[in-house]
């Protein structure tokens, strides 16, 4: 209903992690835009546990563990890097932004100028 034509949603996948032996290919699917196909595509990040955060794990060693996490995974270090982390999200997210308010200043700075000519 909020975005009918997928102009502006990016799936992401959370809780890699807890995904059931023999669930690998079905996300792998997902992830990859085979299945349930957005504009945007997915990216998959792996977030702190309950655990973690009681144990007061920082974000810059959160971003540590999902990398390894990641790097080391059976199936999931088999994907393009560019689809897996927060990281990844973060610079995704910021590109899309910036390009929005991009397009939408090119034609208030047109309607600017005919304005004052």
């Amino acid at each position: 209903m909020v975005d009918p034509r997928g102009d502006r949603t990016i799936g992401v996948l959370t809780k890699p992690d807890l995904v059931a032996p023999g669930g690998e290919e079905e996300v792998l699917a997902v992830l990859n835009n085979v299945r349930k196909p957005l504009k945007l595509g997915y990216v998959m990040v792996k977030n702190r546990s309950q655990v973690e955060l009681e144990e007061g794990v920082g974000l810059s060693e959160m971003k540590e563990r999902e990398l390894e996490f990641f790097n080391n995974h059976r199936f999931f270090r088999t994907v393009d890097a560019g689809k897996l982390g927060v990281d990844t999200l973060t610079s995704n997210l910021t590109s899309i932004l910036v390009s929005r308010i991009q397009s939408e200043l090119s034609p208030m700075k047109l309607g600017e100028i005919i304005k004052y000519s």
